[in-house]
């Protein structure tokens, strides 16, 4: 009978040792390279720049880019000489690491709160009220409601 006590001791030591390391390993060496100063992210594997911080405030999706939509925010983005954009769906997605728990934007390149909902420039084909959105937290790429307000990440 000791036995299977010895097995679940085993278990816990082992889940209180995998739980204990850091939620997130680092990105590869060389694929971020972050400007402080600038508050900016290079990513190097894309090619791309991107906002290190989200939005102050949350927004909706525009097809117009209307005053106080996703798009106007990124438009109207000052950040290290302007010429931001929203991204698409395809480049936030670059940015996630679905095989890390908990939040799947790396910290240590992305600063602040970076988990929750962010909005791509990518409407939903099968829907013309949705815009594809990703959760940084769970790692889900899904349709929102285009008027939900969602965290944006401009990119240029």
């Amino acid at each position: 009978m000791l036995q299977p006590v010895r097995i679940c001791l085993f278990v816990v030591a082992s889940l209180s040792v995998a739980l204990a390391a850091p939620a997130f390993a680092k990105s590869p060496a060389g694929r971020f390279v972050t400007d402080v100063a600038a508050g900016t992210v290079h990513d190097n594997w894309w090619k791309l720049t991107w906002q290190r911080q989200k939005s102050p405030t949350m927004h909706t999706w525009s097809a117009t880019s209307a005053p106080g939509s996703a798009q106007a925010y990124c438009a109207g983005l000052s950040l290290a000489g302007g010429g931001w954009r929203l991204p698409t769906i395809t480049e936030l997605a670059s940015l996630m690491d679905r095989a890390e728990s908990g939040e799947k934007l790396d910290p240590t390149a992305f600063a602040g709160e970076i988990g929750g909902y962010y909005t791509s420039s990518t409407p939903q084909v099968a829907s013309t009220s949705l815009v594809w959105t990703i959760d940084f937290t769970s790692g889900w790429t899904f349709g929102y409601d285009m008027d939900g307000a969602t965290s944006v990440r401009c990119v240029r």
